[in-house]
């Protein structure tokens, strides 16, 4: 994975995320974009002692897209590249890059929009600025 994305990480194809075609259903692309997501918070907060991440980086999807580029079948494992790309008020952009490892080329993008929200109120709230240098930190090396 090119060096514009400061997260990867691999995910073995399992048996259950193919479609009756015998590919990997892009519902299942789907789930790899929110391992991808997983992945990206805890390394933004690897050096903190919460026991939770999200009760410090709450926040919800408002939309999340996948395109489909070529077929992955099992066995293989696809790398997952994740970046965010934009940083609004109340939300960020977060881009995603799938690769085949078998089959060495890439099979997918994906975008999500995550806004920082408040469970307890139901409200979007602002991005606070100490998380904007943790996310400027982690993303110093890449190319975005």
């Amino acid at each position: 994975m090119s060096s514009e994305f400061p997260v990867t990480i691999t995910i073995p194809v399992r048996f259950n995320d193919l479609d009756p075609f015998g590919h990997v259903n892009n519902v299942s692309m789907i789930t790899y974009l929110e391992e991808a997501r997983g992945a990206y918070c805890q390394k933004l907060f690897e050096n903190e002692n919460f026991d939770n991440v999200y009760d410090y980086f709450p926040f919800v999807i408002a939309n999340i897209s996948y395109n489909f580029e070529r077929p992955v079948f099992y066995p293989d494992q696809v790398e997952v590249g994740i970046r965010i790309s934009k940083i609004g008020t109340k939300s960020m952009t977060m881009d995603y890059a799938l690769r085949s490892l078998k089959q060495n080329k890439q099979v997918g993008t994906g975008q999500t929009v995550a806004v920082m929200f408040n469970h307890q109120s139901q409200k979007s709230i602002n991005i606070p600025d100490d998380l904007r240098q943790k996310i400027a930190n982690l993303q110093k090396n890449s190319s975005f």
